[in-house]
């Protein structure tokens, strides 16, 4: 089920300030411990989203594609559980008590929430940026 544009609410401009993570710099005020205590987590994350998709790529990928399912969730909750004991979960919200958004999203539309990388598709084109943080699809339907 999709939501039409004009039910959601539109954030003003002014009222929109949405904040974002920046993993690089809070990456270097860690310790080298607390790097490779992450970055080990990170790894054997990356390692089982390519087991995962290995099934795709080979006739005899059924196994690894299955077991590197299987291991995403545990990798993940590994990696998770890592980084909330280290940082802590409330590093990743903002003082308005919104998530922040990593930075490598960019900007994203304060309706709809398309980025550069997850444009809305409309009568077969992308949207593009109509204003800060907001995208030309959902400034059509709020002019």
């Amino acid at each position: 089920m999709t939501t039409d544009r004009r039910d959601l609410p539109i954030l003003m401009a002014e009222e929109f300030r949405p904040g974002t993570f920046d993993g690089a710099a809070v990456w270097a005020t860690l310790t080298p411990e607390q790097q490779a205590e992450i970055g080990s987590r990170a790894l054997e994350y990356v390692a089982a989203c390519e087991a995962m998709s290995y099934g795709g790529y080979s006739d005899v990928g059924m196994p690894w594609s299955r077991a590197g399912e299987a291991s995403i969730d545990a990798a993940q909750s590994e990696l998770e559980n890592c980084v909330d004991s280290i940082l802590g979960t409330e590093s990743f919200y903002g003082p308005d008590e919104h998530p922040l958004l990593p930075s490598c999203v960019g900007m994203f539309c304060r309706v709809c929430g398309c980025s550069h990388e997850d444009a809305c598709i409309t009568d077969g084109e992308a949207c593009s940026w109509a204003d800060d943080y907001l995208c030309s699809a959902c400034a059509e339907v709020d002019a």
